[in-house]
């Protein structure tokens, strides 16, 4: 749920991720816009729609809007709409994407996709190569984490391969700072980030794969919470695969 067109009226984005389009099951994305009368008729976008150009074309298996998250990150006062697609083919690798439309007056004005190689992290580097199966995208939160005053996006990949297979992590791209471009940079984390105080990744552990963001110790930035459903939790049975849920 987000303002995407600034009228004041909250307008609502449902996603059908195995949605077909014409005989392609690639996944599409519903828009209902708020009125003074209630939700009126939808307008809906996959990644063929022309207005705005989404910069991708419908492919089998792309599970275009199986994750939602509105936030304002190009900062200029209206919502956006952030897609995941986890199962889009970047590349030749299926490893999953993010498009983010831009709200506009008249309804979004411009898309751009976000993948592990189109973005880097802050101070140098990069998030290394698709792989298949990453799913990237699977899960997204919107939050102002670095406390700029604009909303970033934080985005998980829980098939990330970390030392080993499916361990999992989140890239958090920040949203525009001054006259920097919205979502090309940011950071990542995963459980060998020194804050989160966990063992190592371990195989399956599919850390990123649920994400909320809010302001839970009530300060001046928003929190991220990463779930990872299969972590062998330490203070279980480091072989139970019992899960956790990481705080930061």
């Amino acid at each position: 749920v987000g303002d995407f067109n600034g009228d004041d009226y909250d307008d609502l984005a449902v996603g059908s991720p195995n949605e077909a389009v014409g005989d392609i099951r690639c996944g599409m994305v519903s828009v209902f816009y708020g009125s003074e009368y209630g939700l009126l008729n939808g307008v809906y976008y996959h990644q063929n729609v022309l207005n705005p150009a989404i910069p991708s074309d419908n492919e089998a298996g792309d599970q275009f809007g199986y994750s939602l998250v509105a936030g304002d990150f190009d900062a200029d006062g209206m919502a956006d709409l952030a897609i995941g697609a986890p199962g889009e083919t970047v590349g030749a690798i299926k490893s999953g994407a993010v498009y983010v439309l831009f709200g506009a007056e008249e309804g979004f004005s411009s898309a751009k996709l976000v993948t592990q190689s189109n973005t880097t992290l802050v101070g140098g580097g990069d998030l290394g190569a698709e792989e298949a199966d990453d799913r990237f995208g699977f899960a997204l939160a919107a939050g102002d984490f670095n406390g700029t005053g604009g909303q970033d996006l934080a985005i998980g990949a829980p098939g990330e391969e970390v030392q080993t297979d499916k361990a999992g992590m989140v890239f958090i791209a920040y949203g525009k700072v001054g006259g920097a471009e919205a979502l090309t940079t940011g950071m990542r984390l995963d459980q060998n980030t020194n804050s989160t105080g966990s063992n190592k990744n371990a195989d399956d552990e599919e850390f990123g794969y649920a994400l909320a963001a809010g302001r839970i110790n009530n300060d001046a930035f928003s929190d991220l919470v990463v779930g990872a459903p299969q972590d062998e939790a330490s203070s279980v049975d480091p072989v139970s695969k019992a899960g956790s849920v990481w705080v930061f």
